[in-house]
């Protein structure tokens, strides 16, 4: 499928998207949730929300083992793995990198959330970009994508489900020209996709 928008037109689409993303997560979540050193706020939450925050401070104090991911504190004197904690493994092992400069107290589910809206917004504004030139269209319902049920319903929830943009990423793809390129491109490409959907949650990993 060709394009008719031209880079720079999508990539103003998309940074407006991601704009709008982030002023509807602040409205409806505040700056409370961010801070990553505030973690008082989960544990008045959904019980879920707390499985993944304990996951991932046992994901945090544990060795590096191989494969990684596993933790050896949950279970012992059993391995298990931080994908079973939905802890969403692939921010908490680059977290997990960087745990000696860290905080003591210290949690991301506040920011991940808050780059789901903003990923959510700046994919459906590029999207809408991509199939009209009408700005009223472009520029306003990408809201209707940001808050759509999912994205309220699995907020601090299951948290990792949020990530809704991966769907809109692969339309994205496809109504780029994905489909057009060489065989070898297209393993590249659904490769890294299939990683992103695997690292985040395997759920996404069939939609996509």
């Amino acid at each position: 499928m060709k394009t008719v928008t031209g880079k720079r037109e999508l990539n103003i689409a998309f940074i407006w998207g991601i704009l709008l993303g982030v002023l509807c997560f602040l409205v409806l979540f505040g700056t409370i949730v961010i801070n990553p050193v505030n973690d008082a706020w989960i544990m008045k939450r959904d019980l879920d929300l707390r499985q993944h925050y304990v996951g991932w401070m046992a994901f945090r104090n544990s060795d590096w083992t191989y494969p990684i991911g596993m933790i050896n504190s949950l279970s012992y004197p059993i391995k298990m793995s931080i994908v079973f904690t939905d802890s969403i493994p692939l921010v908490a092992v680059f977290f997990k990198l960087i745990r000696g400069i860290l905080p003591e107290t210290f949690q991301y589910f506040g920011l991940f959330t808050l780059a789901c809206f903003a990923l959510q917004g700046g994919f459906a504004a590029r999207i809408l970009r991509r199939i009209t030139d009408k700005a009223v269209i472009w520029i306003a319902m990408p809201v209707i994508f940001v808050l759509s049920f999912p994205m309220i319903q699995r907020s601090f929830y299951h948290t990792s489900l949020t990530a809704q943009w991966i769907i809109l990423l692969c339309i994205d793809l496809w109504m780029g020209g994905v489909a057009y390129k060489t065989s070898k491109e297209k393993m590249i490409i659904w490769g890294l996709v299939s990683l992103l959907c695997v690292g985040i949650h395997t759920y996404f990993l069939p939609m996509a």
